[in-house]
């Protein structure tokens, strides 16, 4: 099943009237798949909001504020509708998307940076507000590509 069609399960009561889901994608903390992700922000967007961002213990770079700040530090499910960028818990168990934990205007993401990995993408989120958040997504059945796609054609 898709990123999509799980998000889309879990969005029902959270859709405001007429929007749609038009992707999802599912992202965990970089490091997770054991790679030490020491290097720079790859990539022309990424590298635009690095020097913003700082270095964690695990080789992530987070920023402390804006956008990136609301983000959490754990493996979410992201929906991305016709207006919003839906931010969902994700059931270890379940393997389902759970409480929606933010929303923010589709405006706000200004785009994502993905830099391909042996196990897993480094997926940038870069912000409209100069802040940015690392996480990296699973090779297979992230829904990575559709959810890129999605955003630049909105």
């Amino acid at each position: 099943m898709s990123w999509t069609k799980k998000i889309g399960k879990a969005a029902g009561g959270e859709l405001r009237p007429g929007e749609q889901l038009v992707a999802g994608m599912f992202l965990q903390p970089a490091g997770t798949a054991g790679q030490m992700i020491g290097r720079g922000v790859g990539g022309i967007v990424g590298s635009a909001v690095a020097s913003k961002l700082r270095t964690k213990d695990d080789g992530s770079m987070v920023s402390d504020s804006g956008t990136a700040a609301t983000l959490p530090d754990k493996k979410v499910a992201l929906g991305l509708t016709d207006r919003r960028v839906l931010v969902y818990g994700f059931g270890g168990l379940s393997g389902k998307p759970k409480t929606l934990l933010t929303s923010f205007a589709r405006e706000a993401l200004a785009g994502v940076d993905v830099e391909g990995g042996k196990l897993s993408n480094r997926i940038t989120l870069v912000f409209a507000d100069g802040s940015g958040k690392v996480y990296e997504a699973p090779r297979m059945n992230a829904g990575t590509d559709e959810f890129v796609s999605a955003l630049g054609s909105g």
